[in-house]
């Protein structure tokens, strides 16, 4: 897809947005279903730490990345559920034992029936870390300050969450106060306690576990993968049982990190250099939606990690008529003209040296369609794209024209509403 269209002339007098766009024939395909094949378990009782290097230089500064365990830990086992709802349907698992809460949920990729009838918001919020249903989800998120208050979690009650919280921090801070950053913890199948686990180890990740007086059971991190992401006072943690490797569920942090720049900026970070204890909950009241669809997309759609937008399949001549329908709009002024079906890209047109990285792009149409008020009303709000500047907020008019198809007019200025109003009808 070209950002210009050089090939088409500009119309004069062209016809009012709407009614161009009448013309182009935009349909939306489904995305085909993934279907991972599942193995069973190897037995093995592993807790691996990675840490980086020193900046004193002591050692080689490398740090290898760990290979992906050979089984989710679900599929193979005694009792793996499956079923597209969140009913456990499974007898009361042993103490050592991880079993999915039945999700419709094949190593992490839902099927396109379970990802057709998924139906956004927070789920069991009900739940905390005493719940075994809890303790049975498959992949967790926890987004936490570097003083402990949870922030955002997948599933569960935040508050209830608190002391949880507060262990993830005490791991990671007692890390860094050696001088080092924990990325990486992997456990096997086992059921791990503390006064074990400082027998057989002198992991300062085990360490911790005793001074804030927490047990380390195997529904926390046996067979599992816990993979922590430190962006200055944001803390973002993922528990995966999944066989994604090291990298991707790096990569799902790096993104859920981005969507939270996107609504608030790194600007947030000042609040935290005033008062370390900030809470910034309120901050991101009703975005819980939004979250869970990008979390959801981690199982469906590619871009998440090929870093990449997708483009709806459309002939040449379609594609280029909307392109020069856009072009006349951003000579107009405006930083990006977008026009989207669902989260494909149907054209995108760019002002001189402005580029928009696809991660941007995902974050945006993500926050765009999981938010209802952007599809009652032509909307303008004020968005951040954090690979574009993250320090700084661009605005956004939105503008559906049916269910899926919608155009989104990005620009610097925070009183230009009633100028990209007119560009639409322009």
């Amino acid at each position: 897809m070209s950002s210009s269209s050089s090939d088409v002339d500009a119309n004069p007098n062209p016809e009012p947005l709407p009614n161009q766009f009448q013309s182009l024939a935009i349909r939306n395909d489904a995305e085909p279903p993934q279907e991972p094949a599942e193995s069973s378990l190897n037995g093995s009782v592993e807790v691996l730490i990675e840490r980086e290097e020193r900046a004193d230089g002591a050692g080689d500064g490398s740090v290898g990345t760990p290979s992906s365990p050979s089984s989710s830990g679900y599929a193979g086992e005694r009792g793996s559920s499956s079923g597209g709802t969140s009913r456990v349907g499974l007898d009361e698992p042993s103490e050592d034992e991880i079993q999915e809460a039945g999700s419709g949920v094949v190593d992490g990729v839902l099927d396109l029936q379970d990802a057709a009838s998924w139906v956004p918001g927070k789920r069991h919020v009900d739940e905390d870390d005493a719940s075994i249903s809890w303790r049975k989800r498959k992949k967790h998120f926890f987004i936490l300050s570097h003083s402990g208050k949870p922030i955002y979690s997948r599933y569960g009650d935040e508050h209830k969450l608190a002391g949880f919280s507060a262990t993830l921090q005490a791991i990671i801070s007692f890390v860094e106060n050696g001088g080092d950053r924990v990325k990486f913890v992997r456990a096997g199948k086992h059921q791990l306690w503390v006064n074990k686990i400082l027998q057989r180890t002198s992991a300062p990740f085990v360490a911790i576990a005793l001074v804030s007086g927490t047990i380390l059971h195997s529904y926390l991190i046996g067979v599992a993968k816990v993979v922590f992401l430190v962006k200055g006072p944001i803390y973002l943690v993922c528990i995966s049982c999944t066989e994604e490797p090291y990298d991707s569920l790096k990569g799902q942090l790096e993104l859920l990190y981005g969507q939270m720049i996107l609504i608030l900026t790194k600007s947030v970070n000042r609040c935290f250099e005033k008062n370390p204890k900030f809470d910034m909950t309120p901050l991101l009241g009703g975005t819980d939606v939004v979250f869970s669809s990008l979390i959801h997309s981690f199982s469906w759609n590619p871009a998440t990690f090929l870093h990449a937008y997708t483009c709806l399949p459309l002939a040449y001549a379609t594609r280029q008529a909307a392109g020069a329908i856009l072009q006349d709009v951003a000579d107009s002024g405006v930083l990006f003209a977008i026009l989207m079906c669902k989260h494909k890209v149907v054209s995108l047109v760019g002002a001189q040296k402005a580029s928009l990285h696809p991660d941007d792009m995902l974050l945006l149409s993500n926050f765009i369609m999981s938010s209802e008020s952007f599809r009652t009303s032509e909307s303008f709000s004020p968005i951040c794209l954090p690979r574009y500047n993250p320090m700084a907020f661009l605005y956004a008019y939105v503008h559906y024209f049916d269910v899926d198809t919608y155009l989104m007019l990005l620009t610097t200025s925070s009183d230009a509403f009633y100028h990209l109003k007119d560009c639409r009808w322009a």
